[in-house]
């Protein structure tokens, strides 16, 4: 891809990918300068306007809007998070049979440690998400909600291996699990083990 050029897709509910391009290095980066994680799922619609058309997608329909540019800025990933990768099946599941052997409950970290691990969303439309954490570890006091507090928000935003951006809709997020999980459970959590074999193939 062109240094100037971006490119977006949208991803719906019903699985479609609807893709759009700027070329344009001047509207390219002006367009750039609009987007940020924070405000894309901020209205009750998602607007392109191309040359000889206008798209609108109510937000509510949208699992994630991917967009491709080397325009792109390093933004911050939002809470304590330092880095969410977007991982593949293969990465993401040598990465899970790397700490199969490791038991949250056993975890020591102290606040301010980096942590890490990996976490598997998954949003209506039949759209899985893999992917790397890494994280500065919270006091314990606070480690029971962070859960809560990603699933809280309006987007988690993640990058993949070539820097492409990916704005997950949270509102859509059907589940997540996160590997190998943290030590604290908020209090009305219940203390179970997912069964391996009943859980659905996953495709790429």
């Amino acid at each position: 891809m062109g240094a100037n050029i971006l490119q977006i897709r949208v991803g719906l509910v019903n699985g479609a990918n609807v893709r759009f391009q700027q070329d344009d290095s001047v509207l390219a980066t002006k367009c750039v300068g609009r987007l940020h994680p924070d405000r894309i799922f901020a209205h009750s619609t998602v607007v392109l306007g191309g040359g000889h058309h206008v798209a609108a997608f109510p937000t509510a329909q949208i699992a994630h809007v991917e967009v491709r540019s080397e325009l792109l800025p390093d933004w911050p990933f939002g809470a304590n998070l330092e880095s969410v990768e977007l991982l593949n099946g293969d990465r993401f599941q040598r990465g899970i049979e790397a700490i199969a052997d490791v038991s949250r409950r056993e975890l020591r970290v102290a606040s301010g440690e980096e942590v890490s691990g990996y976490a598997l969303l998954e949003s209506r439309g039949g759209f899985h998400y893999r992917l790397a954490l890494r994280a500065r570890a919270l006091p314990t006091s606070a480690r029971a909600g962070s859960l809560a507090r990603i699933l809280d928000g309006k987007v988690l935003y993640a990058r993949d291996r070539d820097g492409n951006a990916f704005l997950i809709n949270i509102a859509n997020v059907v589940s997540l699990r996160i590997y190998p999980g943290m030590p604290e459970l908020p209090p009305h959590a219940l203390d179970a083990d997912e069964i391996v074999s009943m859980r659905p193939e996953i495709p790429d």
